[in-house]
């Protein structure tokens, strides 16, 4: 039915973009049992009504942020809820009595739950199959469970197999796997019958599970020679839609301790650029974020472009199998702590803070993040700012007079300006110096211009009770045009410009003490700067170390 193929277009746009496929490879995977297709017959919504979407758009639906994303809501109006569509899950294992799956007719019959020797998988080995088939389809139900959420297609039907698999590499260890130094005879055969039986029950085929190496470290030919059976398969099953990540490397370190430019999917998420006839039905899926900006990690659509889409990958919400964490051993515990969520954490530094009082913040920093991958980057404090109301970064500390109502701010320190001079200046015979000399300076083109400078913008909010941004940008672009004035982004170079002769600067007095500087206090109001952790009020959790301790951390340096 029409329900049907809106269905499927809304799973397709969204599946697997928690990541599956990260690399892990099977050693073989599990059979289905050889039983008769006893798939839900297919019941079509009333085509004659349309519920308006909002009706969909419950706290349930909000917590998932990639529903709103990919405005399913406008999907589910016309009653694509995923209703008669069996979606295969071929990942580690799951956690069928998570509350998430506890509804009749979820799990198809012939799913596949333990592996070989009907061995019980444990939590931890549960835990990505779980959250994979949660984004999927997960029950809508409403309840008052905290971060309750449910899938995109939550009236589908999970038919979910299976299989073990090995451990993607860690930096320094990836490398692309070396076909020709492998047998695939038996693996080429086994799998084309596997996705045969599995296509025969199946409209969609998610697969969380991949090789090392891009679709271009290989020629069609070898490619051909190897898996002619399973390609076979995958072009004569064109009812099902199969869905590869497209990999999760890029910027992994290889064994030649480079970083690894994933420009394109992997072997499988790639098929369909050298056999063009498995374009039609195969899909590779990048992750995105929340402002559709392309996941670090993720692997490129490349040369796969004509069949590749972007899904929500990115801190993602989803299940999390039953006593997880109380099952691990302390050694599970810290390497699961270490791996979840990549655990990369992006921290913005304004640069105007001192050295001095950078290097203290990046100590307790790092003592805090322990666990995380850190990574700094260094803007301008407004630049530093749009970066978090967009969650493009996890925290940051900057200088702002203001801050806009998704900001989150705790304030670490403030201090005064003061004009910092070179040896000789006029100033230096005054105990302090108004303002309105310091723009004769800027006239006479002796005045240094600190791009990231936010002296305007306290300034602004001194005179006007608010800041216009306009105003101050246009301030530091007309000076920052300027031939005839030191521009620098840098406060070093600054400083070194103050010393050598070449202007004045208005600056905050940690910078002039850091600098060893002359500098005299500005006459009337003293206007300050507040420094201030800021972080995005709908990203929770997203700041490691202690208000207290950055505080006591600034204050040693007497700030």
């Amino acid at each position: 039915s029409m329900h049907k193929i809106i269905s499927l277009i809304v799973l397709v746009i969204f599946l697997n973009g928690c990541g599956g496929g990260g690399g892990s490879s099977p050693s073989q995977l599990t059979p289905i049992p050889a039983q008769e297709n006893n798939s839900p017959e297919t019941l079509d919504p009333n085509t004659d009504i349309f519920i308006p979407k909002e009706t969909f758009e419950t706290p349930e639906y909000r917590n998932q942020w990639g529903l709103d994303f990919i405005n399913a809501s406008d999907a589910y109006s016309y009653g694509a809820s995923g209703k008669g569509v069996v979606v295969g899950v071929v990942d580690e294992a799951l956690d069928w009595g998570h509350h998430e799956f506890l509804k009749e007719n979820i799990l198809h019959p012939d799913s596949v739950l333990t592996y070989s020797g009907n061995r019980e998988p444990t939590p931890l080995e549960k835990f990505h199959g779980t959250a994979t088939s949660s984004i999927i389809a997960g029950r809508k139900d409403n309840e008052p469970v905290d971060r309750n959420m449910h899938g995109v297609a939550y009236d589908a039907q999970i038919l979910f197999i299976a299989i073990e698999l090995g451990s993607p590499p860690s930096d320094g260890e990836y490398e692309p796997i070396d076909i020709p130094a492998f047998s695939w005879e038996r693996f080429d055969e086994q799998e084309s019958k596997f996705y045969e039986e599995l296509s025969s029950k199946s409209d969609v085929i998610n697969n969380s599970f991949g090789f090392t190496g891009q679709i271009t470290d290989y020629s069609k030919e070898t490619l051909q020679n190897t898996f002619p059976k399973l390609i076979n398969t995958f072009a004569s099953q064109q009812e099902t839609i199969f869905v590869w990540s497209a990999g999760n490397y890029n910027g992994i370190t290889d064994t030649e301790g480079e970083q690894v430019n994933a420009a394109n999917p992997g072997i499988l998420a790639g098929l369909g650029y050298y056999f063009p006839e498995l374009a039609k039905n195969n899909v590779a899926v990048v992750a995105v974020d929340q402002e559709g900006e392309i996941a670090d990690f993720s692997n490129r659509c490349g040369v796969a472009a004509d069949f590749c889409i972007a899904a929500p990958g990115v801190r993602v919400p989803l299940a999390i199998p039953n006593n997880l964490f109380n099952s691990l051993s302390e050694n599970e515990k810290s390497n699961f702590n270490d791996n979840r969520e990549n655990q990369i954490i992006v921290i913005g530094l304004a640069c105007t803070l001192s050295e001095n009082c950078k290097e203290s913040l990046l100590w307790v920093i790092k003592k805090s993040e322990k666990n995380k991958q850190i990574r700094i980057i260094e803007k301008t404090s407004f630049e530093l700012v749009e970066l978090v109301e967009k969650k493009k970064i996890d925290y940051a500390i900057v200088s702002a007079p203001t801050f806009n109502d998704s900001i989150r701010n705790e304030t670490l320190y403030s201090e005064k300006f003061v004009v910092a001079i070179y040896k000789g200046h006029r100033f230096e015979k005054e105990k302090e110096v108004d303002v309105q000399e310091t723009y004769v300076e800027v006239d006479n083109k002796k005045y240094i211009n600190r791009i990231g400078c936010e002296w305007y913008s306290y300034e602004f909010k001194h005179k006007d009770g608010d800041v216009d941004y306009k105003k101050v940008f246009k301030c530091i672009k007309d000076n920052e045009k300027s031939q005839d004035v030191v521009n620098t982004y840098h406060e070093s170079t600054a400083a070194l410009c103050v010393k050598a002769g070449l202007g004045i600067a208005v600056l905050p007095e940690s910078l002039a003490l850091n600098y060893g500087l002359i500098y005299r206090d500005l006459k009337g109001p003293r206007l300050a700067r507040e420094v201030s952790l800021i972080s995005n009020k709908a990203i929770k959790n997203s700041i490691g170390p202690s208000i207290d301790s950055l505080i006591n951390a600034v204050q040693v340096q007497g700030l």
